[in-house]
């Protein structure tokens, strides 16, 4: 096992034993759980569809599958564990296992485990005497069958792989700023859930070593989000993108509400030709470097995209090249409803005829250095001529470009 024969006692710590469901006894458990994982020797993983299956009744390839969609990777504060632990050793019936054992498990079977089963294949698919047929168009039938399997299998094992390695190695990284340890964990968080809450920006401080005064005395939760987000040095400015619902909260709208379970709307999207910005948190709004225009004379279409979704669409020139903004699926732009605001677009790095993402806001106040702004709603800025529109026929909106370093204030 962990410790083969020990001749002494082993000390541990179960999180659902040790921690109290009350506050504030359980936010001082929790506080104190940073250095219970981090101090530990071993970290064991005990999950319902893993821990009651023995090792050897599973191939390599259904052991990270079933790590991989097992209900410990979408929990908040298994996150946490896996965020700190020096190792993680998973429990299945017989054995713990580490993610370099499984995988040394995977080459012994033959890369794939297919071929482990390519006997009981002949046996299953023996030509029959009375339908006669060549060896070779038998031979080449199992080729095609079995090379489908394996390119499959493959794909599916190196997600696997890839997703367990990033949780194992999240928070194995030296020193960093807290917009780069920030990146690193919101990737991952997409997928997680918990059924309290309040433990997200809890949990999340611990990883991060962050100390939030008064954190596990906040019942509301955008209140608790913005002392987190609020205590950060620095975050990835790709946040204002994300399409998540926000603080309802001049100077905080900035601010997703919640960083987990998002799917894939949680994504950060990458930020092209202008390096990797960064936004600074200040009492009045994050503070960033991006492109924009500042929209004017503003016409307004009902365009029906290829799938059959309805937007309202501004089409308008960059370079001389014609794009279009609308709203996201989750959320479309009522333009009409902003007519009496003085409106500009913040775009998420070079625009690309494909799509790039960008948020709608209105401009408060105009300084030599930087646009004091209220966000708005995110959209998308695409070239791609998905709208069923005859650009000949349309008004442009009238815009003034702004540079790749222009400064905002989002609140």
């Amino acid at each position: 096992m962990l410790y083969g024969n020990p001749t002494e006692p082993i000390p541990f710590w179960i999180d659902t034993v040790c921690v109290p469901l009350q506050y504030p006894y359980r936010g001082l458990a929790i506080n104190s759980m940073r250095r219970t994982y981090k101090e530990s020797e071993k970290v064991l993983v005990l999950d319902s569809a893993i821990t009651p299956q023995p090792s050897t009744s599973l191939t390599a390839m259904e052991m990270m599958a079933q790590l991989r969609t097992s209900v410990w990777v979408r929990r908040l504060w298994t996150f946490h564990e896996a965020y700190l632990a020096k190792e993680l050793h998973y429990q299945f019936a017989d054995i713990p296992m580490t993610l370099s054992e499984i995988r040394n498990k995977f080459h012994c079977e033959g890369g794939t485990g297919f071929q482990s089963h390519l006997s009981q294949y002949d046996e299953q698919h023996e030509p029959s005497k009375s339908k006669p047929q060549t060896s070779e168009s038998y031979l080449q039938k199992l080729s095609d069958e079995v090379k489908t399997g394996i390119e499959v299998a493959n794909l599916i094992w190196m997600e696997a792989c890839w997703f367990m390695r990033r949780v194992e190695v999240m928070g194995k990284f030296g020193p960093e700023e807290d917009h780069t340890r920030l990146r690193n964990i919101i990737h991952p968080l997409r997928w997680r859930t918990t059924s309290r809450m309040k433990d997200e920006t809890i949990c999340l401080s611990g990883c991060l070593g962050r100390t939030v005064e008064d954190l596990d005395e906040v019942d509301s939760q955008s209140e608790r989000m913005k002392l987190f987000l609020g205590s950060m040095q620095s975050v990835p400015a790709g946040l204002v993108f994300v399409d998540r619902p926000r603080i309802e909260e001049d100077g905080f709208r900035w601010m997703p509400l919640s960083l987990l379970s998002g799917g894939i709307e949680s994504t950060l999207p990458d930020v092209t030709g202008v390096g990797d910005p960064i936004g600074y948190p200040t009492p009045t709004g994050l503070t960033l470097s991006l492109p924009g225009i500042l929209l004017q004379d503003i016409h307004v279409y009902n365009t029906r995209f290829r799938g059959g979704f309805e937007h309202e669409v501004v089409y308008v020139s960059l370079d001389q090249v014609p794009y279009f903004i609308f709203g996201l699926n989750t959320k479309p732009i009522k333009w009409r409803d902003y007519d009496s605001l003085d409106l500009a677009i913040i775009i998420c790095g070079e625009t690309d005829p494909g799509g790039t993402s960008a948020i709608l806001v209105s401009v408060q106040e105009r300084s030599e250095d930087v646009i004091r702004c209220k966000f708005l709603v995110c959209a998308m800025i695409s070239g791609n001529p998905e709208a069923h529109c005859d650009l000949e026929d349309t008004l442009l909106t009238t815009t003034s470009s702004l540079g790749q370093n222009q400064g905002w204030c989002v609140g």
